[in-house]
């Protein structure tokens, strides 16, 4: 094996893309992971990639222009490969919104370590066990699998430009049907609380029926998040598998 121009100049698009997509990754990219093992990382696989990618990647640019606008296409592809993780992780920190607002848990929050941003209790809950599960499935197997996937779909000459907005929306709608059947014992459970003290209110208006609501709805919440665990996994394996769907839509892989 050689170093010329053409290998270099596709291990360093191959390591752009990679870089920014571990960025904006939740699984790999997050706060708590050292620089330097993203770098690593980011190295291994470019390093791994470059000799099998080096007919693929656009030949070596003889000017900087050139070399600019192909540098910022592969840092695209890969923030948009991250982006489409993100929304996976987002859908579930959504069903955890949902339940916290009907629980009555959405005014206590907690920095995650992970997005730098403060979310709701049980948001913050499903989210890392949602990243536990991930793992678990081999989420971050199919992540590298498709990183590789998106130059045979999309090579770095390609356009696929009029397929992300399918590909993005797409995954959005189903994550967030998804996070929806999650969130439904939990929002079918309070609902029927918040009607059964309804009644007593009416029927009891000296009672106190804010005082025995709110532990009410957070016990019975909280039994029913137990009894709904199975459903993340189900969850986490539904949307990986419709996560390799989007990003070959988003990549002009049609389907």
């Amino acid at each position: 094996m050689t170093l010329d121009a053409a290998l270099l100049f596709t291990f360093l698009l191959v390591f752009c893309r990679c870089s920014a997509m571990l960025l904006t990754s939740p699984v790999l990219g997050g706060a708590m992971v050292p620089v330097k093992v993203r770098i690593m990382l980011c190295m291994a696989i470019a390093g791994s990639l470059s000799l099998m990618l080096k007919g693929v990647i656009h030949p070596v640019p003889h000017d900087i222009g050139t070399l600019t606008i192909a540098v910022f296409r592969e840092i695209a592809f890969g923030l948009l490969l991250g982006g489409l993780v993100q929304l996976v992780f987002q859908g579930m920190m959504m069903a955890g919104a949902l339940i916290d607002l009907q629980m009555g848990l959405g005014i206590s929050q907690a920095m995650n370590p992970i997005t730098g941003v403060p979310v709701s209790v049980i948001a913050q809950f499903k989210y890392f066990l949602c990243l536990v599960l991930f793992m678990l499935v081999n989420g971050h197997h199919t992540l590298i699998r498709a990183f590789v996937q998106s130059y045979a779909v999309a090579p770095a000459t390609g356009d696929p430009m009029p397929f992300v907005y399918e590909g993005v929306v797409t995954l959005l709608t189903q994550v967030s049907v998804l996070a929806i059947q999650i969130a439904l014992p939990v929002l079918a459970v309070t609902l029927v609380v918040d009607a059964a003290f309804g009644v007593m209110n009416k029927a009891v208006p000296a009672m106190q029926v804010m005082i025995l609501g709110v532990p009410a709805k957070a016990l019975l919440g909280l039994t029913a998040i137990t009894v709904g665990l199975p459903m993340l996994v189900v969850y986490t394996q539904a949307s990986t598998g419709y996560l390799f769907k989007a990003i070959e839509r988003a990549f002009g892989g049609g389907g």
